[in-house]
């Protein structure tokens, strides 16, 4: 289970083909990092994610979101040719930066600067 909370504001356009506006903002804990879908060859055997996202852009046009995600007990398994290699981290705190546009998410995570 996933505690989830969402609030802000969507913007209808109040003339026929303007778009609506999303100002939003997104806060999650303890989301399975098992509901995101992994590549094949590096599935994601464990782990969780918190963290508060900033939702902004139009929802015909393209959407984007900026915040801090904290990734606890992340496990990950390697596939390749056969040989398995686990990677393990137990707490990983990033500052993300995403945009969704013509059907895609496009994900910038780093690590912040201590």
């Amino acid at each position: 289970t996933a505690r989830l909370g969402l609030g802000g504001a969507l913007r209808s356009g109040t003339t026929l083909g303007e778009t609506t506006l999303a100002d939003m903002q997104l806060d999650l804990d303890q989301m399975p990092l098992a509901w995101i879908p992994w590549p094949g060859f590096l599935p994601c055997e464990s782990g969780r994610a918190g963290g508060h996202l900033a939702i902004n852009g139009s929802l015909g046009g393209g959407l984007s979101a900026r915040g801090e995600v904290t990734v606890d007990e992340l496990l990950l398994k390697l596939d390749h040719k056969g040989r398995h290699h686990y990677w393990d981290v137990d707490r990983l705190p990033l500052e993300v930066e995403t945009t969704w546009k013509n059907g895609r998410w496009h994900i910038l995570a780093h690590c912040p600067r201590a």
